[in-house]
């Protein structure tokens, strides 16, 4: 369905982002090195670089890494497994409208429009009790000088 291109495309590029610093490589089980780099690597490159036996900088920022001290990347590791989860079910819900046809498009847009009259009813509402709110407020602010009670200061 049209509708989900662009929310797709986005999660696409949000799951690039949740991927290995050196190969780019999708993972849900990233992982650190060290302090002084918060990238995050796969255990393929983490294996090359401990292979390597030689000083490993960061390609990113540069930072010395320590290889012998892997640390998950937790927050990583669950936005990478939500991400793999909403993309999962956006597949699926596109099948069902498919499989569903007119349909289910139709009960979709029905569904739109019942939230959007409701959403509009609410701003009503709340717009309503802003206004009538601020007019007490004015009113409660106002003194009224009542026109025959004697003024203390005239004599």
């Amino acid at each position: 369905m049209a509708g989900f291109v662009r929310t797709k495309e986005a999660a696409e590029v949000f799951a690039k982002l949740l991927s290995c610093a050196k190969c780019g490589q999708e993972s849900d089980n990233l992982q650190t090195l060290g302090t002084a780099c918060k990238h995050a690597f796969c255990w393929d490159c983490i294996n090359a670089y401990t292979s390597a036996n030689t000083f490993v900088l960061c390609p990113l920022c540069l930072c010395p890494l320590e290889v012998s001290r892997p640390k998950a990347a937790t927050v990583f590791n669950n936005l990478a497994q939500h991400i793999n989860e909403f993309r999962l079910l956006l597949d699926e819900y596109e099948k069902c409208l498919q499989n569903e046809g007119a349909a289910a498009a139709t009960t979709i847009a029905q569904t739109q429009m019942l939230f959007q009259a409701h959403d509009a009813k609410t701003a009503v509402e709340v717009s309503k009790e802003a206004r009538n709110e601020a007019i007490n407020e004015f009113i409660s602010t106002q003194r009224i000088v009542d026109p025959y009670e004697k003024d203390s200061t005239a004599k």
